[in-house]
């Protein structure tokens, strides 16, 4: 059964919030004593961070799982290319590097075959039926 991706993004929401606002009273750390500014960008950071998560719940309705996953690889790679273009942060070789083997594994999981998993049990379990030498049907049994 499928779950409506407001309700999955609320159920997020409300469970991140009673985890942090626990753990903020546990350690101390939750202040209420903000600016107006302080509250403005936590009330935006509410907001967007919601509207995010929905729009990846509802993204991930549409392409599956698998796929929203394996698109996710990507977010370190655009978090280091826009820190490099809007904070002018530099960027390492070995970074560039990671970042290409990022994009280049993830273009090849969306884009690979997928393979039927009930057309590779019956090939095994013809290849194995076709065995008559009794070392070789168990072995055949162990896979």
């Amino acid at each position: 059964e499928k779950q409506d991706t407001a309700v999955s993004s609320a159920f997020i929401c409300l469970i991140t919030a009673v985890s942090l606002f626990l753990l903020g009273g546990v350690n101390g750390s939750l202040q209420f004593q903000m600016s107006p500014g302080g509250w403005l960008f936590c009330v935006a950071s509410g907001v967007l961070g919601s509207i995010a998560l929905f729009t990846f719940m509802a993204g991930m309705k549409r392409v599956g799982s698998t796929t929203a996953s394996v698109l996710c690889t990507i977010e370190p790679v655009t978090a280091v290319v826009f820190s490099a273009l809007l904070l002018s942060q530099k960027m390492t070789a070995l970074q560039l590097l990671g970042g290409m083997v990022l994009l280049i594994g993830a273009v090849l999981v969306v884009t690979a075959k997928k393979t039927d998993p009930s057309a590779v049990l019956s090939s095994r379990s013809s290849h194995c039926a076709s065995k008559s030498n009794s070392c070789e049907r168990k072995s055949c049994e162990r896979k």
